[in-house]
């Protein structure tokens, strides 16, 4: 799937950018195609109106909106990412590793504080530490491969593109325009979107629930397109409620100017 090729290509551009631009620039030296899970900003608004037949949906991820949770996200064809998030403080941490291309990248949020850390690129400087950002000089939080930290899985984003929903028992299955979610939805990117045409506005999907109707996996399925195979992409939810302690992570280097111009470019 192309969406999950991904991961550390902002991160590795940037550092290609600034090969040969002295010591102190970072130079990347990657193995593979990285891969990824998140990307750029949604095209969805927070304040849009739901479609019809998400409310049993909207209902089910209404917990992940205030309390603590954990993420492990699977495609068949791709890495995992692994996180922990608290909605409420705005904090989140997840990791995505890459065996095939023997990349792991990390990025950590803590309030209005940044960082991403990678294993596997070489970045001199950088080695072994984290990277710290400002906000301010992201084009958006999404170009450190979160759609937020309040949803970095993108949950919101798939309600509010609901095209047709069913309840039956623990199980919700429908259909979501991903012409809605831009790149906010891991799995499914604005280049697969191009690809798909059409079909791009019925990406069927699953949600499973537990005995209380609350939302314990997401799974969609992206249909075969171009040169990409048909793949599904699987997020299941866990420790809902349960305190996590997101702190900010050390040693950290900050980002240079370079770095945000290959990000943000």
């Amino acid at each position: 799937m192309r969406a999950l090729h991904r991961i550390a290509v902002p991160f590795v551009a940037a550092a290609a950018l600034l090969a040969g631009c002295g010591e102190s620039s970072p130079s990347a030296n990657a193995t593979g195609t990285p891969a990824t899970t998140a990307a750029a900003a949604p095209a969805a608004s927070a304040s849009a109106k739901p479609a019809a037949g998400s409310a049993e949906f909207e209902a089910a991820i209404a917990d992940f909106a205030t309390k603590p949770y954990a993420f492990l996200t699977k495609a068949k064809s791709g890495p995992q990412v692994k996180g922990s998030v608290d909605p409420a403080a705005g904090n989140v941490a997840q990791v995505a590793d890459i065996p095939a291309a023997k990349v792991k990248v990390s990025v950590t949020v803590v309030g209005k504080d940044y960082y991403a850390k990678l294993d596997g690129v070489q970045i001199p400087g950088a080695a072994n530490k984290w990277i710290h950002f400002e906000p301010g000089k992201l084009q958006s939080l999404n170009k450190l491969l979160i759609n937020t930290a309040q949803d970095p899985t993108g949950l919101t984003l798939i309600a509010q593109a609901i095209v047709t929903a069913k309840k039956d028992g623990t199980k919700i299955t429908g259909t979501f325009d991903a012409t809605k979610v831009g790149d906010g939805v891991g799995g499914i990117g604005a280049d697969s979107v191009g690809a798909l045409g059409e079909k791009a506005k019925a990406i069927p999907f699953t949600a499973t629930l537990d005995a209380e109707g609350k939302l314990t996996a997401v799974s969609f399925t992206v249909p075969e397109h171009g040169e990409e195979k048909a793949d599904t992409m699987t997020t299941t939810y866990s420790a809902v409620g349960t305190a996590v302690k997101i702190v900010k992570p050390t040693p950290v280097v900050e980002a240079n100017e370079q770095i945000y111009a290959g990000l943000n470019g």
